[in-house]
């Protein structure tokens, strides 16, 4: 069922993104899951807002003196695809684009060897190797590493590298645990310097996380 939908979603968008023709308009600010999600709707795919995982944004300049134009890419894991979609700005509008859409393969990520206990992943750029160094694995240390929603508790799981790794390790990965949306003031947060630490600060954010749900 899936491939057969995956085959129609391809047919349906190939002369468009080829064209570069508009698929949708909207005033205000950009919102592509959003739209993509209204596009699936609209053409009876069976894809939910859930299941469209917006990876990356880059702003690029725009003559005309409006806001930036953007390339956003969105991954549909379910259909193992990446499509990159434009947004342009004219005026009070953005309009958005199929731009590029091909095969897609989730990396590993750390995050696969955690049990989450019923939280789930909306953000995994976790994609670092216990067995190789940090060193060399710099250009996957950024701020927005994984976050991982539990719902139900009104919680967030948020890791996140900061500061630039050196010989002298002046930065960590930090894991925060973020209640209702109070990122100014985490009620678990933990430091960690190596990948074997960061593995036991998660599991211990997931171990009080459910001590949170057991104290309510």
């Amino acid at each position: 069922m899936n491939q057969t939908e995956k085959d129609r979603f391809l047919e349906l968008v190939k002369k468009e993104y080829d064209r570069n023709e508009e698929f949708s308009e909207v005033s205000g600010e950009s919102e592509v899951v959003d739209e993509l999600e209204l596009f699936f709707r609209e053409n009876n795919f069976d894809v939910s807002h859930e299941e469209l995982i917006e990876k990356s944004q880059t702003e690029l300049s725009n003559d005309d003196g409006d806001m930036p134009n953007r390339f956003t890419i969105v991954h549909l894991p379910k259909w193992n695809l990446e499509i990159k979609v434009e947004e342009e700005c004219e005026g009070y509008y953005w309009r958005y684009y199929f731009n590029e859409i091909k095969e897609w393969q989730k990396e590993e990520s750390l995050a696969d060897e955690i049990d989450f206990e019923g939280g789930k992943i909306i953000y995994d750029e976790l994609n670092l190797h216990p067995d190789i160094s940090l060193n060399e694995q710099k250009e996957h240390l950024k701020e927005d590493l994984l976050q991982v929603e539990f719902q139900e508790k009104s919680v967030l799981l948020d890791v996140g590298y900061y500061g630039k790794y050196s010989k002298k390790k002046t930065g960590f990965f930090r894991v925060a645990v973020i209640f209702k949306d109070y990122w100014e003031k985490p009620v678990f947060i933990r430091e960690a310097y190596d990948i074997e630490d960061l593995l036991n600060r998660i599991k211990a954010a997931v171990s009080y996380i459910g001590y949170l749900s057991e104290t309510k």
